[in-house]
């Protein structure tokens, strides 16, 4: 327990260094990841023929060890992030109970050690206070004695649960980690914030167990945070590049498995690319992969855990496994245009979780974002569990081209996405008349479509996907994107280019700005316009 004298004398700022120091480990440890993984790529290149048995086998070794390097790093980053979260709340409940003596000084005589706390009735004589007013500066005593036994609760909560979060991750003494099957597992029935408590109760040795033995479970699992899903998934992700080479030996003119070997092979790069030289976290993180159909995947750009902004995008029409690091790259962009911005820190995410439309045509269909709208709802609730409540992160959801009418989908629906802000690029609508129906305010929705943007030959109907967000029906805060001088395509994937004044509001609205983003009125006719009078 921390006691009164404990708080007082605290110097936060030695738990931070501890964080500091963890993290340096984490890091350290995850600049030796790679190499330990493409030795195994150079292994089994090499060991062919009589030989591949043995290949295999030490590959086998190796992935072992690079998993179990995996899960020490992702440790020790949990211990930092347990530490830095306990300097923070050491350092609010020591400023709290500062002011509290300093705002007792006047009337009130606080022992050395906290133990009592009692009117300084000399000092009041001496004031020339009327007795009859003693009254009053008890109500006030009692509120100073509050404030500084809150002050220590606060503080001690935080301490303990430090301890013990940070005692699940200490690795067991007595050798090898429980048989998974040992381990229990979440219910299928639970929520992500379930699943998160679940998660913060197992030991190092049950994480570990888990992530050995049941990747495929913890890596599209919403409610454990990051760095395991990470973790889980990239074992996933490197078992699923070996399974489609596997079928395309067998089948070499595949073109399906050829897009989708080309997508899984350009994800490990982003995973694999350095971070740290851009100023800010812009590591990847891999929340899902899944290469069956058209592929899945979900990857991260900085640690959304522990920013202090998450911007969430979704992709539209034509999005699949063999083109998603496209997606990914303006996830980049507006990750790297948030940090150069504001000193605070952003996270972005690509969530493409979904079976997209691959035609216009069917982009006209309500059935794809129907279909998403469950899975998009609760990803957001598994990431409102890991970062610690609604309150704080500053959470915004973007979705592009038909991405958005998923976006409006699964707001209009349910309990909503747990989000501050949602962004809709390009959007045919979203399968309401109106912004309000999204349950975050219409003033927390933002809208904008290029002029000759080609998404305009998607109907304005009910039939289709209601109004579109830029209408001024809508309710949506619009705000420009110029026409694209190569023409309509070009314009609806244009808004990541280079000069873009759609980058800028983007950064101002994930950053907490969006209220300085200028507006622009769209006359109804104006984005009602026939293909051929564009």
């Amino acid at each position: 327990m921390v006691s009164f004298t404990d708080l007082k004398s605290a110097v936060p700022e030695r738990i931070r260094d501890a964080a500091t120091a963890f993290s340096g480990l984490s890091g350290n440890l995850d600049q030796q990841l790679d190499p330990l993984r493409t030795a195994g790529t150079g292994i089994r290149d090499a060991w062919t023929g009589p030989d591949e048995v043995g290949g295999t086998a030490a590959v086998s070794v190796l992935r072992d060890q690079h998993r179990r390097a995996s899960i020490a790093q992702a440790d020790l980053a949990s211990i930092s992030g347990e530490l830095s979260t306990l300097a923070d709340t050491v350092e609010l409940a020591k400023s709290d109970l500062l002011q509290a003596l300093e705002d007792a000084k006047g009337f009130a005589l606080v022992a050395e050690d906290g133990s009592s706390i009692r009117l300084d009735m000399a000092r009041l004589r001496a004031d020339g206070v009327d007795p009859s007013d003693v009254k009053h500066y008890m109500t006030s005593l009692r509120g100073i004695a509050d404030r500084i036994a809150d002050a220590v609760r606060k503080a001690t909560e935080a301490d303990q649960t430090a301890k013990a979060r940070i005692a699940l991750l200490v690795p067991t003494l007595t050798g090898q980690p429980p048989d998974a099957a040992d381990v229990p597992e979440p219910e299928s029935d639970w929520t992500p914030q379930e699943v998160h408590d679940w998660w913060l109760g197992l030991t190092a040795a049950q994480r570990q167990s888990l992530l050995m033995h049941r990747p495929e479970l913890i890596g599209p699992l919403d409610g454990v945070p990051t760095v395991y899903r990470d973790v889980a998934n990239r074992s996933l992700l490197l078992d699923q590049i070996a399974d489609v080479q596997s079928q395309l030996a067998a089948d070499p003119d595949d073109k399906r498995l050829q897009g989708i070997l080309e997508g899984l092979q350009e994800i490990q790069d982003r995973l694999d690319r350095d971070s740290g030289g851009a100023g800010y976290d812009d590591r990847a993180y891999l929340l899902l992969i899944d290469s069956s159909g058209d592929g899945q995947a979900v990857v991260a750009v900085g640690n959304p855990d522990e920013a202090d902004n998450v911007v969430t995008m979704v992709p539209g029409t034509g999005t699949d496994l063999s083109n998603v690091t496209g997606n990914i790259s303006r996830v980049d962009r507006m990750v790297s245009d948030a940090n150069l911005r504001d000193p605070d820190s952003t996270a972005g995410i690509l969530w493409f979780g979904y079976d997209a439309p691959d035609t216009i045509a069917h982009a006209a269909l309500p059935g794809y974002a129907e279909d998403a709208e469950t899975a998009l709802r609760r990803f957001t609730e598994g990431m409102e569990a890991v970062q610690g409540g609604p309150d704080e992160v500053r959470n915004t959801m973007l979705g592009h081209s038909y991405g958005s009418t998923v976006v409006g989908h699964a707001a209009e629906g349910g309990d909503g996405v747990r989000t501050d802000q949602i962004i809709l690029v390009a959007s045919p609508g979203v399968g309401t008349p109106h912004a309000s129906d999204l349950q975050i305010g219409a003033e927390n929705v933002y809208a904008t479509t290029a002029p000759n943007d080609l998404i305009h030959v998607v109907p304005d109907a009910s039939w289709a996907h209601d109004t579109a967000p830029v209408m001024e029906s809508f309710g949506a805060q619009v705000f420009e994107s110029p026409p694209h001088e190569d023409g309509r395509i070009a314009a609806h994937s244009g808004y990541w280019d280079d000069g873009n004044p759609a980058r800028d509001a983007f950064a101002m609205i994930v950053t907490g700005d969006g209220d300085d983003v200028p507006r622009v009125d769209y006359h109804e006719r104006w984005y009602q316009k026939w293909p051929w009078e564009w």
